[in-house]
């Protein structure tokens, strides 16, 4: 999927487009505040590589303790991966492409979502 997408070059154009969605959806925004966003999209460039089956990441990622404290609940989780896919879209790739990455990205769910589902 990684060549298929365009490898670094076409990631270096989706991961900006992503946060730039990310910082402007009102739900969403508060979570990345006080966040390194810069070093986070760093972060997420590698990691979405490695996971689309390009270079593998040059460290080991802890990503429970990386997302822990910005409380992400599961339909905070729905809403980022809705975005990163209309990103992946936006620089060419097709509905059915994206949703092969969005799945990917949702077998690391338990990982990255912390906060307790509100029953109330």
């Amino acid at each position: 999927m990684y060549e298929r997408l365009g490898g670094s070059y076409t990631l270096a154009r989706v991961i900006p487009h992503f946060y730039v969605r990310l910082l402007t959806d009102s739900a969403l925004a508060g979570r990345l505040r006080g966040v390194d966003v810069g070093r986070l999209a760093c972060r997420q460039l590698e990691f979405l590589g490695a996971l689309m089956g390009g270079p593998p990441m040059g460290r080991d990622v802890d990503l429970a303790g990386a997302h822990r404290r910005l409380g992400i609940t599961d339909g905070d989780f729905d809403r980022a991966v809705a975005h990163l896919a209309e990103s992946l879209r936006a620089h060419g790739a097709t509905a059915e492409e994206a949703e092969v990455v969005v799945e990917c990205v949702g077998l690391f769910r338990d990982q990255i979502v912390s906060a307790p589902v509100d029953t109330a």
